[in-house]
């Protein structure tokens, strides 16, 4: 197994949910989408990104404790 910093790692991957969760915010009021279609799936995409994040926050906290 990789050793890594747990607790540093379980910080970045907070900062990037906090990031992730404004885009989510925010982007449906973005004028690059070209349809309405390509807005929701941008949108799809930002939330499967963001519980993927979650998940690996949670086990790189009980990894810590």
């Amino acid at each position: 197994m990789v050793e890594f910093d747990r607790q540093r790692a379980a910080r970045i991957v907070g900062e990037t949910i906090e990031s992730i969760d404004a885009m989510l915010e925010h982007h449906q009021s973005d004028g690059t989408y070209t349809s309405p279609e390509e807005m929701l799936k941008a949108h799809v995409e930002l939330k499967d990104d963001y519980g993927t994040m979650v998940a690996l926050k949670e086990h790189l906290e009980q990894d810590c404790e």
